[in-house]
């Protein structure tokens, strides 16, 4: 699959952010997220190109073997109520029904 255009959606969201931020998907577009502003949130553009993406590519990865991906829950947490930008994410999901929890920090090199 070939790498995604970013789109003005995108640059849109990642300016409600810090300087430092993107807009960045929920749900990864080849992971079948949509391009919709519910599915995008500010996001520092190292986490999501590393952090977020290794979980990403565990998730990806785990579809190819054929293993059942289930249940994925997506919880932000934010000091500022009214930010659109989350602190941390805590994530819960099944792969093959065992459960599994990450938690991101949303900044540069976490």
């Amino acid at each position: 699959m070939q790498k995604g255009i970013r789109d003005a959606r995108q640059t849109a969201v990642g300016k409600e952010g810090l300087v430092s931020d993107v807009g960045g998907h929920i749900q990864a577009c080849r992971l079948g997220g949509t391009c919709d502003r519910y599915n995008l949130f500010p996001q520092d553009k190292n986490f999501n190109n590393s952090a977020y993406k290794k979980w990403e590519n565990e998730i990806k990865r785990a579809l190819k073997e054929g293993s059942m991906v289930d249940a994925v829950s997506i919880k932000f947490s934010r000091s500022n109520i009214a930010s659109p930008r989350p602190d941390s994410l805590f994530i819960d999901y099944l792969i093959d029904g065992k459960k599994f929890r990450k938690s991101f920090r949303n900044e540069a090199g976490k």
